[in-house]
Parts: structure tokens; C-alpha cells; sequence
């Protein structure tokens, strides 16, 4: 049964993993589209893509929390 939920758990890892790489990818790409839409036309009130930078890299830090978590977890069952 441990093998079971230790190899869920190692999945869940691999997977999330991935997700956050493609996050971070995506947040760079918003904050490189931010700084050339702003030196192309310079805004007052910034726009939207700060906006999904933010929210983008808030999503990146709540999986690297979850992604601690797990491999706690993982650990404590493996030992």
C-alpha cells in the first residue's frame, strides 16, 4: 500500500514539476512581452500583462510550495 501512494506521490511530483517549469517559462515570456510593449508604447496604468505576470508567478510559487510538501511526504513514507 506505501509503494502504491509513494509511487502516486513520486508522479504528482513529476508532473507538477513540469507544470511549473512551463509557469515560469510562460511568466518570462509575459515579462519580456511587458518591457517590449512598454519601450514600443509607454502606458500610464501598465495594462494587462502585468497583471498575468503576477498572477502567473503566483501560481509558480504555490506549486513549489505544494511540490515541497510532496516530497516531505514522499520521504516520510519512504522511511
Amino acid at each position: 500500500m506505501k509503494q502504491q501512494e509513494a509511487k502516486l506521490i513520486e508522479e504528482r511530483i513529476e508532473d507538477f514539476g513540469r507544470f511549473l517549469v512551463t509557469l515560469l517559462m510562460l511568466s518570462a515570456f509575459f515579462y519580456l512581452g511587458m518591457i517590449i510593449n512598454y519601450y514600443l508604447e509607454p502606458m500610464d496604468n501598465g495594462g494587462l500583462l502585468p497583471t498575468i505576470l503576477i498572477l502567473t508567478i503566483m501560481a509558480a510559487g504555490w506549486i513549489a510550495v505544494l511540490l515541497k510538501k510532496w516530497q516531505r511526504d514522499l520521504n516520510s513514507l519512504m522511511e
